[in-house]
């Protein structure tokens, strides 16, 4: 995998110029993980954002009977655990790598570096962030007013 090719397909960085592409490369961690390998569980530190180069992650959120349900996969060019570069609050889930897989890390301090570095950059970053965030916002609240309309319909 060639993180110079893979980096300019990835949402976060679609708007980047080379240039600032390039400043942000000696920011990111990359990680070569086995399936079934924990990346962090719920309730873990958030300090870090990650994005899947090869391979799958299957997010899972613990439930009442202390049980995990995934709630959530990537694949390749997909990212995750982005709000921890913006609240570096702890982990709302786990995450779990479902086949070999090339992860690549923005820790927190890196990404606060990149922003005292090429702050501009970062601010295309945050603002590509902003909008999947956005949009998976919207989708929940889809998901919870199908299950609301469900439930009423059950009564």
């Amino acid at each position: 995998m060639n993180i110079n090719d893979f980096l300019p397909t990835v949402p976060i960085f679609s708007t980047l110029e080379p240039e600032e592409l390039a400043s942000v490369k000696p920011f990111i961690e990359k990680k070569l993980l086995q399936e079934n390998s924990v990346l962090f569980e719920e309730g873990d530190p958030g300090d870090a954002m990650f994005i899947v180069a090869v391979g799958a992650v299957k997010i899972i959120k613990s439930i009442d009977d202390n049980k995990g349900k995934v709630v959530g996969t990537f694949s390749e060019g997909d990212f995750f655990g982005e709000l921890a570069l913006l609240d570096g609050q702890p982990r709302s889930a786990g995450a779990v790598v479902t086949r070999r897989s090339v992860i690549l890390k923005i820790g927190f301090d890196n990404f606060r570096q990149l922003m005292n570095k090429s702050s501009f950059a970062a601010l295309k970053i945050i603002s590509q962030i902003a909008c999947h965030l956005s949009i998976r916002l919207r989708t929940t609240n889809l998901k919870l007013a199908e299950l609301e309309n469900e439930k009423l319909l059950r009564k």
